[in-house]
């Protein structure tokens, strides 16, 4: 075999290798956001439930003090997807859709942590509205990871 056979073969292996190496790393970043979105929707699920149990148990009860709690895991969720949102493997359209929900939820949940009695409006955003758009994004990324071929 010539130089330059040998040379064009292992080139191609090489670039092989690379677009599998991309893949993985593609697909182990949407996995990871999928995983934090499902956590997320958990969280806010369970924060929700609590929320509303909190009145027939009073605002002193551990349940309140169980959602106060659920309020800071929630952020803490929100910062590990935004973080995962930067990734540059991550689709700009499902980066945008993810950005969307986080930007919807913030203001909500912040004027829940200045004030609890404001958690009632955090709620009706998530059963109303954030519930189904994670849905949609969720499933956005199953597609893709799907199409990310190896």
């Amino acid at each position: 075999m010539s130089f330059g056979a040998n040379y064009l073969l292992e080139t191609r292996k090489a670039n092989v290798e690379l677009e599998k190496t991309h893949a993985i790393e593609t697909r182990q970043s949407l996995q990871t956001l999928s995983n934090h979105l499902v956590l997320l929707d958990l969280k806010l699920g369970n924060l929700v439930t609590t929320i509303e149990l909190v009145p027939h148990y009073g605002s002193n009860s551990k349940l309140s003090v169980f959602a106060k709690k659920s309020i800071g895991h929630v952020a803490e969720q929100m910062g590990l997807i935004f973080a995962d949102v930067q990734s540059p493997r991550i689709r700009t359209d499902v980066a945008g859709h993810v950005r969307e929900i986080l930007d919807a939820l913030g203001p909500r949940l912040e004027q829940a942590q200045n004030d609890m009695k404001n958690i009632g409006g955090l709620a009706e955003l998530y059963k109303t509205e954030l519930k189904e758009r994670m849905k949609k994004v969720q499933g956005e990324i199953d597609q893709t990871i799907r199409r990310t071929g190896l």
